[in-house]
């Protein structure tokens, strides 16, 4: 049997319900089978500062601008550190889970981990650097072994995910640094204005 790869994201929620489902049973019928943990960490230079990126990561909702299967998320009420997560393609290849932020260093890290529905895991992290900021987004999943394990190592689930990840943040960082030009040029065009 020749190796498939995840070519598209049609195939990539489908498994994520998969795995939704087969944890619910899972969890009914008391079967004790073997997880995998896959987890990935990809880097990205951008061109703005510690503080302009940061900012933009410290609130959960924006990240579906640069990740585009991550279809909501939104502060829980009463707790700023709680999340509610929605990712897919849509009803009904959507999963869902609740994150509560685990750790947050002002401009140098937010990490998170789940709380709820799918187990999953992970950080980001900010470095100043000559050009402006290096930002580490490391994501883990906790997913099933057995059957659906051995299938989602066969088709390639890893590679995806490492793809998926380091396509978000060349996304994030287009958008933020034209953000931010956008903004500086305003600033500079009105700051002329007024002198």
């Amino acid at each position: 049997m020749s190796e498939r790869n995840i070519s598209n994201y049609s195939q990539v929620p489908q498994i994520f319900l998969l795995i939704s489902v087969f944890r619910a049973k899972e969890n009914r019928a008391m079967n004790v089978v073997k997880k995998i943990m896959l987890e990935r960490s990809v880097e990205v230079e951008v061109a703005c500062s510690v503080k302009q990126v940061y900012d933009l990561w410290g609130n959960l909702e924006n990240v579906p601008r640069w990740i585009p299967l991550v279809k909501s998320v939104r502060r829980l009420p009463g707790d700023e550190e709680f999340w509610h997560w929605r990712f897919g393609l849509g009803f009904p290849l959507l999963t869902e889970w609740t994150s509560r932020i685990t750790r947050r260093i002002p401009l140098r890290l937010i990490a998170w981990e789940s709380v709820s529905g799918l187990p999953n895991h992970g950080c980001a992290e900010f470095f100043p650097t000559d050009l402006g900021c290096r930002l580490r987004l490391t994501i883990a999943f906790d997913l099933p072994g057995g059957v659906l394990g051995a299938l989602l190592e066969k088709i390639g689930l890893e590679r995806w995910l490492e793809a998926n990840l380091v396509e978000s943040l060349n996304r994030f960082q287009s958008q933020i640094e034209g953000e931010v030009l956008r903004q500086e040029a305003r600033w500079g065009n009105s700051h002329h204005r007024h002198y």
